[in-house]
Parts: structure tokens; sequence; C-alpha cells
């Protein structure tokens, strides 16, 4: 008696919260109603929202920069692997003869590149290339202070397993400050960042890059995000 007690309580638990969830639905107007019990009408409506919302989102995506003090900004996700050698060659920049205006400038094509590179390998899931952009031990890396080779090496892997997906935009690159062999530079990103494909991030965030020039490369010294 007490079992058949408990399947009739737990079915009658069940209808009643289809019941209230298709009352709420109604109600408000959920998108997931419309789409199963609404009427031609504003099936139409919901299809030219989520449209709008889609090609707002592109255009934000791909709405040119036209304040940086860097030149034009070429998409980082558009960068093929075979193109990549290229775009920053992996034994370092071969000569410096292009600088902008004394010794200790370093040219705009080359800190824009380095930049690059770095939201590049940050959207791989390979650790190593990105470990090399580091001079250790790291001052700064977001929230953490003072980080060697092996612990920033464990936080990048946590963050790849969390996020197996990133996508990163630069939207703007800012010289700071500099010297012969430091610079200082402020870059304004955007960024997709995907855990499952309901589980999905997207924001812009500014950060300060802190590099050092050694051995014919730049390293970043410290990462700060500031909002």
């Amino acid at each position: 008696m007490l079992l058949q007690d408990f399947f009739r309580y737990l079915f009658m638990s069940i209808v009643a919260g289809i019941v209230m969830l298709f009352i709420r639905g109604w109600i408000a107007q959920e998108d997931w109603f419309i789409r199963r019990f609404g009427s031609d009408e504003q099936k139409k409506i919901l299809h030219q929202k989520e449209q709008k919302v889609k090609d707002d989102e592109a255009n934000r995506v791909n709405k040119p920069n036209e304040n940086n003090n860097l030149g034009d900004v070429v998409k980082v996700s558009s960068i093929q692997p075979k193109e990549f050698r290229e775009f920053y060659p992996k034994n370092g920049i071969k000569n410096r003869e292009n600088y902008d205006n004394d010794e200790n400038t370093f040219s705009k094509e080359e800190l824009k590149k380095f930049v690059f590179s770095y939201f590049y390998t940050a959207m791989r899931n390979k650790t190593t290339p990105y470990l090399r952009l580091y001079s250790f031990p790291v001052e700064r890396y977001f929230d953490d202070e003072y980080l060697s080779m092996e612990e920033l090496r464990e936080k990048r892997e946590e963050y790849i397993r969390r996020w197996f997906n990133r996508i990163y935009e630069v939207r703007k690159i800012e010289i700071i400050s500099q010297s012969k062999d430091k610079v200082t530079l402020k870059v304004i990103y955007d960024w997709d960042i995907r855990a499952s494909r309901d589980r999905i991030k997207q924001g812009r965030s500014t950060v300060f890059m802190k590099l050092i020039y050694k051995n014919r490369r730049f390293y970043i010294k410290s990462i700060e995000i500031l909002d």
C-alpha cells in the first residue's frame, strides 16, 4: 500500500510539474512555448527577433576599429596555422631597422605582431608555445602574482580543460610607455569561450601587457586585466 501511495504521489508530482511549466510558458510567452504552441504570427516575430540578435552579434564582432594607434587590426581567428610562422617567426625578429622615432622606440609592426602571436597561441590547446611567450617568474598573471613556469603550466592546462574552445578578436592596441628593452601595452579584445554547447561566455576585456625585449624577442613579464 505504501509503495502504491509513493508511485501515485510521484506521478501526480510529475503531472503537476508539467502543468505548471506549461502555464508559466503560456503566461510569460517564453520562446520554447511559442516555438511549440504559438501561432504562425508569433513564430514569425520570434524568428525575426532571434535573427536580429545574430545580426547584432555579427556586426559587433566585425565592426572595424578606427581608433587603433597601431593601425588596422586583423582578425586573430582568421590567421591560418601555415601563415603563423611568417606572421611571427619562431626564431624571433630578424632585424629592428624600422624604428618610428629613436633607438628607444619599437616599431608598431613588431608590437602588433607580438600581440597577435599571443592571442593566436591562446586559442590553441598546446601549452608549450603559450609558455614560450613569457619571461619567468611572471610578475603578474591576471589575478595571480609571481608564477613559475610550472605554476603557469598548471593554470593554463586547467583553463584549457574547462574552456575547450576559445576565440579572441583584438580591437585596440595602445602603447602606454616604452624604453630600450621594455614596453607596456593596453589591449582591448573580445572573447568567446565555450565549455559545452550550452555553456558559453562572451565579453570584452582590457589588459595591460608589460613586455621585455631580449634575444631579439618580446616576452610577457606581466599581464593584468583592467575590467
